[in-house]
């Protein structure tokens, strides 16, 4: 054999034998970053995680085969405090809409600003001294990290509340009005099977919640000796007794 051809084969079989190793190496495992606004023994948010997995899992993607999701908790309430001002500029529209509203049924708004346990307290103490007030929570991280003490707060100083989620009822406030996040969490599954697929996520179109929860309390709504009208009560998804 001429040493041109010896060479020739040598490289041809050197070659096979890495294409070789490179189809027998794994393919790289897709991690997934999901950033929670609330503690990790939070049980709602446990559910909405679980709820995202689920989807993914209907989907063909199994946490620890296909991926890796990687969950990330909130951390302190002075770490929370940082996102004020961001909250406060995404709750401008919300703001804007009530104020609007409040106008046209002919009703007087004012905000009370929640940072902290502390002023929550203090926001709602001095808005409890005059009498035939109501509050509207709205979305926001810092009030759902502080539920339990904003329903506990209204629940003594006698304020009927609405609240954006689910969750605020089942700690014991009187109505929530809100998309159905678990839901949406099993949606998200859909955009990230999308993106792990190649589509560009500048182009996915942006889908609002299919479904919206009417919660009510009906210990809530006895407490503060309240008849909750059956208009309300017949549209009502659940009734927490």
């Amino acid at each position: 054999m001429k040493r041109r051809e010896l060479i020739a084969l040598t490289a041809g079989a050197a070659a096979a034998w890495s294409l070789a190793a490179l189809a027998q190496q794994p393919t790289p495992q897709r991690r997934i970053g999901v950033l929670m606004n609330a503690s990790a023994d939070d049980l709602d948010s446990q559910a909405y995680v679980a709820a995202l997995r689920e989807g993914l899992e209907k989907l063909g993607w199994l946490d620890g085969r296909d991926l890796r999701i990687d969950v990330r908790w909130g951390g302190s309430s002075a770490e929370r405090t940082r996102y004020y001002a961001a909250e406060l500029a995404a709750l401008g529209p919300d703001w804007a809409v009530i104020q609007a509203a409040a106008t046209t049924l002919g009703l007087e708004v004012m905000a009370i600003n929640i940072r902290d346990a502390a002023e929550i307290d203090r926001g709602m103490a001095d808005f409890a001294r005059d009498e035939g007030g109501g509050l509207i929570i709205p979305v926001s991280a810092i009030a759902t990290h502080h539920r339990q003490r904003l329903v506990e707060q209204a629940a003594q100083y006698k304020l009927p509340a609405i609240y954006p989620y689910r969750s605020f009822v089942a700690a014991g406030g009187l109505i929530g009005y809100g998309p159905d996040l678990k839901t949406q969490y099993r949606q998200t599954a859909g955009y990230v099977h999308r993106i792990l697929k190649g589509e560009n996520p500048g182009n996915l179109p942006v889908q609002a919640p299919a479904k919206y929860d009417l919660v009510i309390n009906m210990k809530a709504a006895k407490a503060l000796k309240l008849s909750v009208p059956p208009a309300l009560l017949v549209r009502a998804d659940e009734l927490i007794e």
